[in-house]
Formats: structure tokens, sequence, C-alpha cells
């Protein structure tokens, strides 16, 4: 007779976290080329197709592919080719034909811009999130608001650790309500307009990653997603009413506190 076989089961903890690493890998990938030294080592020393698994989500396979022709191109590519396709596509403005925040998308109110920074603002500050000086994009970034549901994540997995069940469920409120009501929201359309006008590489890849990951995680939970085909603002209409990031400046970004 065989001795007895032993099935390691993941934690809630674990699989919280490994979840965690999904969405900072998502913000890390949209920050600016230049920035990479800062963080791209410590990525590529990550078993990323271990932690994929971790995900338990019905397109791993799709996710998976995503994930190495991203890696291979952060391993092989040239950087220089990334960083001309990432300007050319993102610009070095909000009022880009691929814009990276929240508000460029949607409804053209005037009134909802102060609003939505405002509770974006308020959702960082709650979780103990503060700016620093080497932070200039607007709280609305799709890589500041990745890395804030990274954070909330985190700080669940770190409670269920702990046994802290009342923090782990704030935790986890927060950050389905983070997700649904802005992240998801309007990552779909970013993705969809990326696949638009990128070629396929980098960027393209990350789109489609981004895109399975983040909308099969919330289908998952039972979260709405936004539409891809959300309107982005005229620039005409920026003009007249005064582009949101030139009206407020740089802005502090989701940092550890």
């Amino acid at each position: 007779m065989s001795g007895p076989t032993f099935i390691k089961t993941l934690s809630e903890a674990e699989k919280v976290l490994a979840r965690a690493f999904g969405y900072q890998l998502i913000s890390a990938l949209f920050r600016h080329p230049e920035t990479k030294d800062h963080w791209l080592p410590l990525l590529l020393q990550t078993n990323w197709l271990e932690v994929s698994d971790m995900w338990d989500l019905p397109t791993t396979k799709v996710i998976n592919e995503k994930l190495r022709l991203i890696l291979k191109e952060l391993t092989d590519g040239d950087a220089q080719a990334w960083r001309h396709q990432y300007e050319n596509i993102f610009g070095h403005t909000a009022c880009s034909k691929v814009p990276l925040y929240e508000l460029e998308y949607g409804e053209e109110h005037s009134y909802r811009q102060p609003q939505e920074l405002a509770d974006i603002t308020g959702f960082y500050q709650a979780f103990g999130l503060r700016g620093t000086g080497n932070i200039h994009e607007r709280p609305d970034h799709i890589s500041l608001e990745s890395e804030f549901v990274y954070v909330l994540l985190y700080k669940q997995a770190i409670a269920l650790r702990a046994s802290d069940l009342e923090n782990a469920e704030i935790c986890r409120q927060a950050y389905e309500r983070f997700l649904q009501e802005h992240l998801a929201f309007w990552l779909p359309a970013l993705t969809y307009r990326i696949t638009k006008f990128a070629k396929p590489g980098l960027l393209y890849w990350l789109a489609e990653f981004a895109y399975e990951f983040v909308t099969q995680d919330c289908k998952k939970r039972d979260l709405r997603i936004g539409s891809e085909n959300l309107i982005v603002r005229p620039v005409e209409e920026k003009v007249e009413a005064g582009c949101v990031s030139c009206q407020l400046g740089p802005q502090p970004g989701a940092q550890g506190s």
C-alpha cells in the first residue's frame, strides 16, 4: 500500500497575496520606461507563471501566454523602442490619443472631475497612503490606481495571516468598491484603445494581459466591469474647459506610508 499523499492547499491569504502581485505587475508596466531600473530587476526575479496559477482564473492559459510574451520582451526587447512606442501612444500629458487617466474617459461633465479626484484621493488617504515629491501623476493614473489595489490586497493578506478578520474584511470591501467604481470602470476602454494604436509588442501584450486579469478577477467576484467603448473626452472640450491636468498641476500619488 502506498503511503499518504499530501496535497498543499493554498490558504486564503496566499491567494489574496498572489492577486495583489498581479495588480503590482500592471502598475509597474504602465509606468514610464525611464523608471524601469527601480522595479524591473525585482520583477524579473519573480516566477510569474507560478504566481498566475494561484489566481485560479478561467483564462489562466491565455494570461500565461501573455505573461510569457511580456517577460521575453522585458528580457530581450529593445528598451529604446519600448520608450518610443510608450511616448507615441500615451504622450506626455493627459490629453493624448490613449489617455492613462480615468477622468479622460466617460461623461464630459466638468463637475465630475474634482468630485472623482477627491473620491480617489480619499480612498488613498483612508488607508494611510500619501503623496511624495517624486510622484507627478494625477491620482487617477492607471499605475497609481493599480498600485492602490495592490496595497489593499496586500493589507488584506497580512490581516488574514494575523487572523485579524475585521481588518481583512475592511480591506476586502474597499478593494471591491474601488475596483468596481474606478479601475475596472475604465481599464477595458484603455486596453481596447491600446490594441487599436499599438503594434504587437510589450504594450500590446500588456493591454491584453491587463484586460484578461482585471475582468476575470471582477467576474469571479460578481463586480461590474466598464465598457470597452467609453468615450474619450474630445480635445476641443478639454481646451474649452481647461485640461484637468493643467488645472490641477502635479498631483501626489499613492505611496505607502
